[in-house]
């Protein structure tokens, strides 16, 4: 199995302010893959920043290991010279929230300038410096001054600058943060584009949660210093484990209160089922619905349904409750199955409805 890019491990950051020890981030274990968009996200003050300084070795730990690129950086039991640590932070591109573009620099010098202390040549620099911009869609901007452009435009060339040292990974702090919708999903796009281009591993911080469902395979949240929960993209927003993430992505409970509702009323015969389907891709488009009482003799009615983009999937959830003799509902279950449908039973018979409508 190939190494992670970045492996964290019990990574713990405190501060001391007078006399106080305030922990910005603990006990966190991470490993992020090359090629990875991974998506870090909490509210604000979650330690996701102090997290990112972390991974680009700005930001010593009080305890733990870091590694990044199969080099471990920051143990008890390695010390590593600060030049050392200066040429690696290289490897590591970061964009923000603010730009901090040279706004009396044209485009091409702003980009030209993370080059400075690189063993090019002037005329290579220029030569990589308007790659750069034509990669990111602004060659025809290279001799424009960065407040000419619009924030977007700002930002696609703070891109540009963070690409000129060929990272490997590259850091978005907040970087759609202070963009219009349209300009934040046109940067969005343009990470995920680079990602595939260049193979390219993204750290997406961020407290917009639509930003880590366009573009992210891979998810962590984050509350009071902590990963209270990770996974790939579809296992966390499809399964949230924690209230927060479930807050977070807007989880909707509203289905499991009314089936709730119903069962506590005794509304509900005994031969009833109530599941939860997930389904992807294909699936979303077919009529697996009516398919169960054509084929099973089972009665399918709908409670809640959403469709929903997570990434470049279509993710389609159902509540449904299931109408039927038990052979019958058992083998719809059974079809589902292996038409790649997800069943969650929620409850079954009136027993256990009882009892689990009054844990809703």
């Amino acid at each position: 199995m190939t190494e992670p890019i970045i492996k964290l491990e019990d990574v713990n950051v405190t501060f001391q302010q007078k006399n106080q020890t305030l922990p910005a981030v603990q006990h966190v274990n991470l490993d992020i893959n090359q090629g990875d968009i991974y998506g870090i996200v909490g509210y604000s003050g979650a330690g996701k920043s102090t997290l990112s300084r972390t991974i680009n070795l700005l930001q010593n730990p009080t305890s733990g290991k870091v590694t990044v690129n199969g080099r471990v950086f920051f143990d008890q039991k390695v010390t590593i010279k600060a030049k050392e640590l200066r040429q690696e932070r290289q490897k590591i591109g970061m964009i923000f929230q603010h730009f901090n573009l040279l706004n009396e620099q044209t485009v091409i010098q702003n980009v030209a300038f993370a080059l400075k202390h690189s063993k090019l040549k002037e005329k290579e620099i220029t030569a990589k410096a308007k790659e750069l911009l034509d990669l990111v869609g602004l060659g025809e901007y290279a001799n424009s001054y960065a407040a000419q452009l619009s924030g977007g435009q700002q930002q696609r060339v703070a891109i540009a600058r963070a690409l000129a040292n060929d990272p490997k990974i590259l850091i978005s702090d907040e970087s759609t943060s202070a963009l219009d919708p349209q300009n934040t999903n046109q940067i969005l796009d343009l990470l995920k584009d680079l990602n595939k281009r260049l193979n390219l591993t993204v750290i997406l911080i961020t407290h917009e949660i639509d930003a880590v469902k366009r573009i992210a395979n891979k998810v962590a949240v984050m509350d009071h210093g902590q990963i209270i929960e990770k996974g790939s993209l579809i296992d966390v927003f499809i399964h949230p484990k924690q209230e927060l993430t479930q807050k977070l992505i807007g989880f909707n409970d509203g289905p499991l209160k009314a089936i709730g509702l119903l069962t506590k009323s005794g509304e509900r015969t005994q031969d009833e089922t109530f599941v939860k389907l997930t389904y992807t891709g294909g699936e979303v488009n077919e009529p697996i619905v009516v398919k169960l009482y054509k084929d099973f003799s089972v009665a399918a009615n709908i409670i809640y349904s959403n469709v929903d983009f997570l990434g470049d999937q279509l993710i389609g959830t159902l509540f449904i409750s299931l109408q039927g003799d038990d052979a019958n509902i058992r083998s719809s279950i059974a079809y589902l199955n292996s038409h790649n449908v997800t069943v969650e039973e929620i409850q079954q018979g009136k027993k256990q409805n009882e009892s689990e409508a009054e844990a809703v």
